[in-house]
């Protein structure tokens, strides 16, 4: 009788079916159970109806994923399925877009370590966001260091906020990019103050 390798004889892992936007995808349970409580969660819950086929088994049965689009599901995908030999080389060929699809789905779904992982990978890139997308995704993931960033570039501009992104920030943040704006003009003012009176010194 031969002993079965604690931590390698793999259980048999049957494929689920998610309906995300109108495409199907049919993937291994095993990420999605290891990862994600909301997934554990809906995959180990019952049928509803003693008899009936498990939703997720077929086509017809496939799983609805609502509050996703299926460029980022498809994100969460590609990362479960990228051999780790070719991740460092995948990473670099993706951009931002591709890690803020990421960051999307892990949040809706709970994926912590992937959503910290995605996070790590947008960080060197931030600039690249325009700001007010940087300020809408700051406030969407609760990322406060996001929202300050995005807050502080629209401040030291030369030019005003415009009346679209007036309604964009409300009357909350309009306040708050009023002070900061004032403070870094009274910064400047308080540097040409400095710079004046050593000049007169000379």
């Amino acid at each position: 009788m031969h002993r079965r390798d604690e931590k390698y004889y793999f259980d048999a892992d049957p494929m689920v079916i998610f309906l995300v936007e109108g495409r199907l995808f049919r993937v291994h349970r095993h990420f999605l159970l290891r990862e994600s409580k909301v997934f554990r969660d809906m995959l180990n819950a019952p049928p509803v109806n003693a008899g009936q086929l498990p939703l997720g088994s077929s086509d017809e049965r496939a799983i609805p994923l609502l509050d996703v689009t299926a460029t980022e599901f498809a994100a969460l995908v590609e990362h479960f399925y990228t051999p780790p030999h070719l991740a460092e080389a995948a990473q670099r060929a993706r951009n931002y877009s591709y890690y803020l699809d990421l960051l999307s789905v892990c949040d809706r779904f709970h994926f912590d370590d992937i959503y910290n992982f995605a996070l790590d990978k947008i960080r060197p890139d931030l600039g690249l966001i325009l700001v007010m997308q940087r300020l809408q995704l700051g406030e969407k993931y609760r990322i406060p260091v996001w929202q300050s960033s995005a807050l502080d570039e629209l401040a030291s501009r030369r030019d005003l906020l415009t009346a679209e992104e007036a309604e964009m920030l409300g009357v909350k943040r309009i306040l708050e990019y009023t002070r900061r704006r004032e403070a870094m003009l009274q910064k400047r003012l308080n540097k040409a103050e400095c710079l004046f009176e050593t000049l007169a010194e000379i």
